[in-house]
């Protein structure tokens, strides 16, 4: 089997669309899949990480943003190049493969249904992930990791006969986050005695992982923090500086090799959510989060009111006053806490891309291969199955 991964990284883009494509190209490539990727060298790429790691990677050249028009993406602006030339160069690209892949799957909040109907001739399959469910695709196979998403999301947005991969029961974790998992006993320390792990993504624009950590070292009696970064975050002196400050109480990590291990002999987290907030769920982290964008919103509105974390606000525009009061209130609540890793390890069991690679080799049962093996389920999945498999005629 062959298959042809696009996506990107950027400032503005972050890291996550990319490595969750390289999650789930790694567990492919365990299983003999040849696995390539189309990459635009925005600021910020991943390209050589990707190289890094054994893929072939094809690079797109940066050119200029889309134009103005009423009906493209609410994201358009990162794509870095006109759709159809975005179009014609990945094209390209799949082209000069040896093989027409058995799946292109496009991981970009930029392309929509216009970008995909171009491309599917080209490719045998094509697979969409998306967490948004804001526009229109055409495709065979869409996966949405979202915490109780169903296709019902997407009913007027994608074709009725494809296949829908929904829930945080597909969340493209790798396998070091199901090692990881914490007792769910496991005691709950005083805020004095626990370290936090403080991560807000991979380029961190906002320099939010000093601000944040910051006001807990200087309001938080005794509490120690392990802040992690990316390679292309620009606060490298601003850490120093704060780990010269507090050298017993704060460290930093940049491009962490093992992130499972980083989280797993923390107590709690702060940060974004993206694909760290399923991390932290599998591995049983209690988590205080802030947005740094607008549609990360609804979703920790919709996790909070399920008891899945506390969900502070914007991080741009919350008060270092509400921030600390909502800290301290986090870290008081020993039952909310402990709730908080139940619920956690119940909605992510850490196999949703052995679920996803299963699903790409054909296995019909790739949904409940792994039942019955100690794995915990989204509460929501019986209920949804049939219809995250097909929508409904």
């Amino acid at each position: 089997m062959n298959v042809v991964f696009r996506a990107d990284a950027s400032l503005p883009i972050g890291t996550g669309h990319v490595m969750r494509c390289l999650t789930l190209a790694e567990a492919l490539r365990e299983r003999q899949v040849a696995v390539s990727f189309v990459c635009r060298e925005h600021e910020g790429h991943l390209c050589d990480l990707l190289e890094e790691r054994g893929f072939a990677v094809s690079r797109l050249p940066i050119h200029r943003e889309e134009t103005q028009s009423k009906d493209r993406p609410v994201h358009a602006a990162w794509l870095g190049a006109l759709r159809q030339e975005d179009v014609e160069q990945t094209h390209a690209a799949i082209e000069a493969k040896s093989e027409r892949p058995d799946w292109l799957v496009v991981d970009h909040y930029a392309l929509d249904s216009r970008w995909e109907t171009a491309l599917r001739p080209y490719a045998k399959r094509l697979m969409v992930i998306d967490d948004l469910a804001n526009r229109e695709h055409n495709c065979d196979a869409l996966v949405d990791p979202t915490y109780g998403g169903t296709a019902e999301r997407y009913k007027e947005l994608a074709p009725t006969g494809a296949h829908y991969l929904c829930g945080s029961q597909y969340a493209l974790l790798r396998p070091q986050f199901r090692l990881q998992r914490q007792s769910p006993g496991r005691k709950i320390p005083p805020a004095a005695d626990s370290l936090v792990h403080v991560f807000f993504g991979g380029t961190d624009v906002g320099s939010y992982a000093v601000r944040f950590s910051q006001l807990l070292l200087s309001h938080i009696h005794g509490v120690r923090i392990r802040a992690v970064v990316g390679g292309s975050c620009a606060q490298y002196n601003r850490l120093k500086l704060l780990a010269a400050e507090y050298p017993s109480r704060f460290s930093w990590q940049a491009n962490v090799q093992d992130m499972a291990e980083s989280m797993a002999s923390c107590d709690f987290a702060l940060g974004a959510p993206g694909g760290a907030t399923w991390e932290r769920a599998c591995i049983g982290l209690p988590a205080v989060y802030l947005a740094v964008s607008n549609n990360q919103s609804a979703i920790l509105e919709h996790l909070y009111r399920n008891g899945l974390c506390v969900y502070l606000g914007m991080a741009d525009e919350i008060s270092d006053q509400a921030f600390v009061e909502g800290a301290r209130k986090f870290f008081a609540d020993g039952a909310k806490l402990k709730m908080m890793r139940t619920q956690g390890m119940e909605t992510v069991d850490g196999m949703g891309v052995m679920r996803v690679a299963s699903f790409m080799e054909g296995k019909k049962d790739y949904d409940s291969c792994f039942e019955g093996r100690g794995s915990a389920f989204d509460p929501l999945r019986r209920r949804a199955r049939c219809e995250n498999r097909r929508v409904a005629e």
